[in-house]
């Protein structure tokens, strides 16, 4: 590939997602070069694992000398941390991944330490029994508990599923809207029973007009899950059921039966029970028949996604309008509060090549998770593999395997299969074996969440970084200069460095790509032909791999006039001179985060670093005396390149809330000199002064 950075292993490929600015050149994009291998550490052991000795306490311990017994589920926070549900050890813990504790209660004299794992349910002599009223979470018995999930508020759902119950563990400083025991209070650390009659109680069986959740019978739940308004989707897996508890005061869409009433505190059963098959066209979730569905998740969208383990197939439960991503049957229409299958029920195995989803052979799946663009993530059970449903438009980072191309409706081994031992140290996902993989979740930084049970550890399936956002494209003089974000998610792995690629006149193969560090945000493409129409895009690559392309963005160099020499500067014994960077005006205009400065480069090429610091001249009158004192204030810095002797307008991004007296303003001028009146007495002077180094 002409002009490309090869990352040896990495996958490089570049596809067109949608537009980031609406004013942006709707342009078409041929150019899409075939993925590599992977071969790249991008799956790695945080807890357990046959090495760990260490019993899981509240106090806690290492993660990755913490020894974990079949693990069935696993969670992730708002914060990173990770939640396991360690099954047969009969506790839930926290690896603390984040630097500061959202709210869980640890053991005496704790201390959140990341890379720590606590015990925050789960009673290893097995009494008090969990209660509606309450009692301390790490103090309190479970029974093989198989399934967590987190709600928006950060507390623990449980579903305690020898125990026949849902139970959730109070972090957040206030109830949400969970229906309590008679008398009972919130307290942070406390484990509350919200759902279920308790062991061996499994009648009354919940029904679509809804009761009393801790009046109705569970049998065995082994999944929860929370839709967008906090209601808990709960698998009743001996039940062949999925309901839900009514925690939000909106009623949801997935809810088909329009005559019955939502009350908080109520079970509704939403999926099941019925005499139907599942079909890729469609049928009514409360006809439908399920078997043994032990995972369940709530799309952004407020879809309801189903493991529907012994059936060996994945559903979804329509909730939202329409449909904006699942792949139907042949003359199927979405309605809401109908099932349709979305994966299983073929006769291919799982490949990491990728095959159609509806021709795939599932092997009792038993976790579900959805990402941030919606695809499905799933934890194939006896498959002993993680796998992904495409449904976005462009591969959002997951590594797949050689040749294959991102296909939505298609479903991809992401990991397993292989013959390496899972390490912390990491190793390739598709070249892992691994053995039940019975939990998946997606973490705030894009890495999957593995509960890999047979092997009693929990995993991390990395990603390459999600597409940078070029969001400025100013022409100059034979020069364009470029600005851009970092990706909004790096997939749990450090950007490395940014590719930029420099169309010239509607080809499409980049005539010119540029490498540049992770700290660059802006780069100046000189050398470039008046008139000529080009156009730009960025990828940025990680240790794991390398991100789709940015959208397009085009610009039109034009001719200026010289106001700057043209001439290579020499110094005194007639050499070259050293590179450095003009500043060629005093004012830079800030526009949408971005202050454009007018640079010149001295010679061919400038590499280096911009700084912006702002010199704050504070001066006091106070009885009659003046003082004064000195701030200085960090306004930008940014890496950069320039290439080509003339001036050129560089966009650097600028936190607006550096300087407080323009905080409110999103479109203003940063003057080398100026003066701003505070208040009476008091006069605040900003020195702007340029850095640059080369």
């Amino acid at each position: 590939m002409d002009g490309s950075r090869s990352v040896t292993g990495g996958v490089v490929r570049l596809l067109v997602v949608s537009a980031l600015l609406a004013s942006a050149a709707a342009l078409a994009w041929p150019w899409v070069p075939g993925a590599e291998a992977s071969n790249l550490p991008d799956f790695s052991v945080i807890a357990g694992g046959a090495s760990a000795t260490t019993v899981p306490t509240s106090g806690g311990t290492s993660a990755l000398a913490t020894e974990l017994d079949q693990p069935q589920d696993v969670a992730v926070d708002a914060d990173g941390n990770v939640i396991i549900g360690d099954t047969y050890r009969n506790a839930v813990e926290v690896l603390a991944e984040s630097a500061v504790d959202p709210g869980y209660l640890l053991g005496s004299g704790a201390t959140w330490t990341a890379g720590s794992l606590y015990v925050i349910a789960g009673d290893a002599a097995h009494s008090p029994a969990p209660t509606t009223t309450g009692s301390p979470g790490a103090a309190t018995a479970l029974d093989n508990p198989e399934g967590v999930s987190v709600d928006h508020a950060g507390n623990v759902l449980i579903a305690d599923t020898g125990d026949n119950e849902v139970e959730v563990v109070a972090v957040s400083a206030a109830n949400p809207g969970y229906a309590l025991g008679s008398g009972a209070s919130w307290t942070r650390g406390d484990l509350y029973v919200i759902a279920g009659l308790g062991a061996g109680i499994t009648t009354p069986v919940p029904t679509s007009s809804g009761t009393p959740a801790t009046a109705d019978g569970l049998e065995f739940p082994a999944g929860v899950g929370v839709d967008g308004a906090g209601n808990v989707l709960i698998a009743d897996t001996g039940h062949d059921l999925v309901g839900v508890v009514a925690v939000g005061s909106d009623r949801p869409g997935y809810l088909s039966t329009s005559s019955s009433t939502w009350s908080g505190g109520d079970l509704y059963a939403v999926a099941g029970g019925g005499p139907d098959s599942p079909t890729t066209e469609g049928t009514t979730g409360l006809d439908t028949l399920l078997d043994q569905p032990t995972g369940v998740t709530v799309d952004a969208a407020g879809d309801v996604v189903i493991a529907d383990t012994d059936h060996f197939t994945i559903e979804v439960l329509a909730g939202s309008p329409s449909d904006s991503s699942y792949l139907l049957g042949n003359g199927a229409s979405w309605t809401r509060g109908d099932l349709y299958v979305i994966a299983g029920g073929g006769a291919s195995p799982p490949s990491e090549l990728g095959t159609s989803a509806d021709e795939t052979a599932l092997d009792a799946p038993e976790g579900v998770a959805t990402d941030a663009v919606g695809n499905v993530l799933l934890a194939g059970g006896v498959d002993d593999d993680v796998d992904v449903l495409a449904l976005s438009a462009s591969d959002p980072g997951y590594l797949l395997g050689a040749g294959s191309t991102w296909v939505p409706g298609n479903l991809y081994v992401l990991a397993g299969g292989g013959s390496e031992a899972p390490s912390p140290s990491g190793t390739d996902g598709l070249s892992t074996q691994l053995d039940r993989t019975d939990g998946v979740a997606v973490a705030p930084s894009g890495e999957v969440a593995v509960a890999d049970s047979g092997d009693s550890e929990i995993e991390f399936l990395a990603r390459a970084p999600v597409p940078p956002a070029l969001v400025s494209a100013v022409a100059g003089d034979t020069t364009v200069a470029l600005g851009w974000l970092a990706p909004a998610s790096d997939g749990g792995s450090a950007v490395a460095g940014y590719d930029v690629f420099v169309f010239a006149g509607g080809s499409s193969s980049p005539e010119e790509t540029l490498v540049v560090g992770a700290a660059t945000r802006a780069c100046v493409v000189g050398g470039l032909t008046d008139g000529v129409a080009y156009s730009f895009a960025i990828d940025a690559f990680s240790a794991v791999g390398t991100s789709e392309a940015s959208s397009l963005l085009q610009a039109v160099p034009r001719s200026l006039p010289q106001s700057v020499p043209q001439s290579v500067p020499t110094g005194h014994n007639g050499k070259s001179a050293r590179p450095r960077i003009v500043l060629t005006k005093a004012i830079a205009l800030v526009k949408s985060g971005f202050a454009t400065l007018s640079l010149r480069c001295t010679t061919q090429l400038c590499r280096g670093g911009l700084q912006l610091d702002a010199h704050r001249i504070v001066r006091l009158k106070m009885n009659g005396k003046t003082y004064r004192s000195v701030e200085t204030v960090l306004v930008s810095s940014v890496h950069f390149a320039i290439r080509g002797r003339t001036a050129v307008s560089l966009p650097v991004p600028v936190a607006v809330n550096a300087i407080r007296e323009i905080t409110a303003a999103r479109h203003y001028r940063l003057v080398v000199a100026a003066t701003f009146v505070v208040k009476q007495g008091l006069k605040s002077t900003y020195k702007l002064r340029l850095v640059a180094a080369s």
